[in-house]
């Protein structure tokens, strides 16, 4: 049903699967990346990909999750206002009349797409690559070192105590 609605709009989709590399080829290609908050109104793992590819991102509402930082609208991804809560999980019809000309306007403004894949490269540089998530990792784990030494004695070997001493 979504995909003959989508249809009937002008928006092409397919139902076919394709591998992570022609995922990440066609996502750093695009001109603007649509995606949908998830369960719960999380935001998706595509989500790290998308910036750490620069990419443009267009969700269908701010996102409502907590992230190392938060993501500024219009400087990391675009809203489409298309907001829903636990209570109403679709937004009202009215919101998704606008959404096509939303989408059209935004591709008329290239210079808008190349700021913001530029933020969202130095926002996945900066909290999200591998090295810094390590980072963030071993900052918490140094922090809690004083609760770790007063820690009984079962942790040492293979627990949280032998991390932190080697």
């Amino acid at each position: 049903a979504q995909a003959r609605r989508l249809g009937q709009s002008g928006i092409p989709t397919i139902t076919t699967r394709f591998g992570l590399k022609q995922l990440w080829e066609v996502t750093a290609r695009s001109r603007l990346n649509i995606s949908r908050l998830g369960n719960h109104h999380c935001m998706s793992w595509r989500m790290t990909d998308n910036l750490a590819l620069g990419a443009c991102t267009v969700l269908d509402q701010h996102p409502k999750t907590l992230w190392p930082a938060p993501l500024v609208p219009n400087q990391h991804y675009y809203s489409l206002n298309a907001t829903t809560s636990n209570e109403d999980p679709v937004a009202p019809d009215s919101h998704y009349a606008m959404i096509p000309e939303m989408v059209h306007e935004l591709l008329g403004q290239p210079d808008r797409h190349e700021d913001m894949r530029r933020h969202s490269a130095e926002y996945f540089d900066h909290y999200l690559h591998p090295i810094r998530i390590g980072a963030q990792i071993h900052d918490l784990l140094r922090e809690s070192i004083p609760k770790v030494r007063d820690a009984p004695s079962g942790l040492t070997g293979h627990g949280v105590k032998h991390l932190l001493i080697s």
